[in-house]
């Protein structure tokens, strides 16, 4: 919902952003009771990038941030180059226990966290994004954009 200016939200949380994780806490926080206001800079569902878009990035092999991030509803989804149905998707996979380590060839790398604990969060992640059943061991399921940009808005 859109407010005129000048007009006050009483509200308990302001989330910044309507890509994937914003829309997935704000369904959450909403379900729950709490107050939420969603903001987003983007205008409509364009994929093409903009001035807000712009940016440094400092590690190599990553592509600029005007090429691999999207402002509007459903966020970076608006980007996704997978296909399924001839639709925009993306392949999920969780995350190896491996990923959460430190690695000494890469500063501040390492999680505070342990893969076991986000196991409990997996399935409702996975229906968030409109997969269903358990992720097969060692390998992806691939779930449609809309997922973030009709259905969860």
């Amino acid at each position: 919902m859109a407010s005129e200016p000048g007009n006050l939200l009483e509200t308990d949380v302001c989330i910044a952003g309507a890509g994937p994780a914003g829309l997935a806490l704000a369904g959450a926080l909403a379900t729950a009771g709490v107050r939420v206001v969603l903001l987003e800079s983007g205008a409509g569902s364009s994929s093409l990038p903009d001035a807000l878009d712009d940016g440094d990035v400092s590690s190599q092999g990553f592509d600029a941030l005007n090429r691999s991030r999207r402002r509007g509803l459903g966020g970076t989804c608006l980007s996704w180059n997978s296909w399924l149905l001839a639709q925009p998707a993306a392949r999920y996979v969780a995350l190896d226990p491996w990923d959460f380590e430190a690695r000494a060839w890469i500063p501040h790398s390492g999680w505070p966290i342990r893969a076991p604990d986000l196991a409990p969060y997996y399935a409702r992640a996975r229906a968030v994004a409109g997969l269903g059943g358990e992720q097969p061991a060692d390998a992806y399921q691939v779930g449609l954009a809309s997922a973030f940009t009709s259905t969860l808005p």
